[in-house]
């Protein structure tokens, strides 16, 4: 009977030492997916942050092409009277 209780004190001790193994196993895992979740969330962000820059950069690029059109198309306008002007007087 000795030898039994051997046989299963031994069995105990290691599947206690597999599941420590397994305990660290799946801490480890666990603190890789989340190091990976904040990662991504921090990737995400950044992404989120640059595609806002680029909206606005457009917007700002839309604004000032279109001021200089319209002083483009002033100037001309100006030009062209100036030169009505000139091409009567004479």
């Amino acid at each position: 009977m000795e030898s039994t209780q051997t046989k299963d004190h031994d069995l105990l001790i290691r599947l206690e030492t597999k599941l420590d193994q397994v305990i660290t196993d799946v801490h480890d895992l666990k603190n890789g997916t989340t190091q990976r979740i904040s990662n991504l969330e921090l990737r995400t962000t950044n992404n989120e942050n640059w595609i806002r820059e680029q909206k606005l950069n457009k917007k700002w690029l839309v604004t000032i092409a279109g001021t200089a059109g319209g002083v483009i198309g002033f100037i001309l306008t100006q030009l062209i009277a100036i030169y009505g002007f000139m091409t009567r007087t004479h």
